[in-house]
């Protein structure tokens, strides 16, 4: 009995697996990217919609190159549809993203330019690649005959391309400047104790004294809004609001600036969130942030420094306001850009007093586990790629200067996590910025609960970590750190 004939197989049916498989994983990131809070956006007016039109568009017209048959891109087309109706009212019921009838049509405009532009229409690429491993190849590795090694080949030469890709991105966001500071913590210092005693004073008196504050306990937020005035108005600022409407109540941003003396149109905007989660006190998101953000005021109010630097204490950041017209820093962050400020630099501080040195205390979202400790003590630094030159800028100063750990990233803005505070606000208004953050939840187990209270915040460790920032935000404005 002679060997099998490996050459007798239908042309290009070899790769009729992967192209599918590449399609799916195509599907499969569409849904990731719509159900992300914080999704990448082109920057252009109604760019999300050229975006869903570029995305069902693609998949259709992959999709097409295989299913060639009429009745095969009905059933594709349909479940395209399909898809994108059911991916739109998950949004809608996510409580960060909207339901979009708007989104729905180009989703279904883009699945019917695919089947418009798919072969014959156009070159069939399906064909074009199968071409590429031979005529009939069959990828067996059992029986690599000619057209076999050479399919292998390409397979191989692909998947290298792609993974050096992979790692070059990767390499691109997480590599960060200066080491880690590791071991034992010195002492805190006069100035750090003092910064520790005025943070517990704060928390104890937003999420303690006060407690839950949002538009559901409505005094309780205009209290926190009083206290966080009063407190700016007593170190020698001159707070403004920055008042708007949200669900039929008069709310407001808080804002306070230490002007600068030699190129005062220059801005550094650091920024907390006020309000708390529906049910929780706020500690530490964001009782701490609003914490640190008045301490950083005192700490460089009588700093001169060539940029102007502003506080801002904002409203509604929490659902169900995030990602919203009624979100406190978008709200601020379009005035900004129609008023024409030049915003260099923003930092976002979200949930920073949270801390342990036990191991597996830390965790992320894949694949960032990858490349960071699972020891839940050190400060982040995150931002989204166009903001890396900030992330970079701001750790380095911070490694230089304190001895307290910290990590940094620059990464896509989908990642869970990554776009979720304040500092998405000015990615939308074409600002460069950044979070600040404990990780939140991938480490703080009273997150967004009623536990989340006062005792629950480590003092000494966010007390550097301000003190830090403090050199941090020196540095950006101009000054020394």
């Amino acid at each position: 009995m002679g060997a099998p004939n490996h050459s007798t197989s239908t042309p290009g049916m070899s790769l009729r697996i992967p192209w599918l498989a590449v399609g799916w994983l195509g599907v499969a990131v569409v849904t990731y990217l719509s159900l992300a809070p914080a999704p990448p956006q082109i920057d252009l007016e109604q760019g999300d919609k050229l975006q869903h039109l570029i995305a069902y568009g693609s998949l259709m017209l992959w999709f097409a190159q295989v299913r060639t048959g009429a009745t095969e891109r009905r059933a594709t087309a349909l479940l395209l549809l399909a898809l994108g109706i059911a991916l739109e009212l998950a949004q809608g019921l996510t409580g960060y993203r909207e339901m979009s009838v708007a989104d729905a049509v180009a989703n279904a405009a883009g699945v019917a330019l695919g089947w418009l532009a798919a072969p014959p229409r156009s070159p069939n690429a399906f064909a074009w690649a199968s071409t590429l491993v031979g005529p009939g190849a069959v990828i067996d590795p059992r029986h690599p005959g000619p057209s076999g090694r050479r399919a292998w080949r390409v397979l191989v030469t692909l998947a290298a391309v792609l993974g050096a890709t992979v790692l070059a991105g990767l390499f691109y966001s997480v590599h960060m400047p200066g080491k880690t500071h590791r071991g034992p913590l010195m002492p805190l210092g006069a100035e750090e104790a003092r910064i520790r005693d005025h943070l517990a004073t704060h928390i104890e008196t937003l999420a303690g004294r006060i407690g839950e504050r949002n538009l559901w306990h409505f005094p309780a937020l205009l209290a926190a809004a009083d206290y966080i005035q009063g407190t700016l108005t007593e170190l020698g600022y001159a707070p403004n609001d920055e008042r708007f409407e949200s669900q039929g109540k008069p709310v407001h941003n808080i804002v306070a600036e230490r002007r600068g003396h030699t190129a005062p149109g220059e801005i550094v905007v650091v920024g907390a969130h006020y309000d708390s989660v529906l049910g929780s006190p706020g500690a530490n998101d964001n009782g701490s942030g609003v914490a640190a953000l008045l301490e950083l005021a005192r700490l460089l109010a009588d700093q001169p420094l060539p940029l102007t630097v502003r506080f801002v204490a904002f409203v509604n950041e929490e659902a169900p306001f995030s990602y919203t017209d009624e979100m406190g820093s978008l709200v601020h962050a379009r005035g900004a850009r129609a008023r024409g400020e030049r915003i260099a630099a923003m930092l976002s501080l979200e949930t920073i007093g949270s801390y342990s040195d036990e191991p597996g205390s830390q965790h992320y979202p894949f694949p960032l586990s990858l490349f960071y400790p699972d020891t839940a003590n050190f400060i982040g630094f995150v931002g989204n790629l166009g903001s890396r030159g900030l992330v970079r800028r701001a750790l380095r100063t911070f490694r230089q200067t304190t001895a307290f750990p910290s990590e940094g990233a620059a990464v896509p803005a989908s990642i869970p996590g990554v776009g979720w505070s304040d500092h998405w606000s000015f990615w939308q208004a074409g600002y460069p910025a950044i979070m600040v953050t404990d990780t939140a939840f991938y480490r703080y187990a009273h997150y967004h609960t009623g536990d989340d209270t006062p005792d629950r915040v480590d003092y000494d460790r966010t007390a550097r970590v301000v003190a830090g920032l403090a050199r941090v935000i020196a540095e950006l404005a101009g000054g020394q750190p």
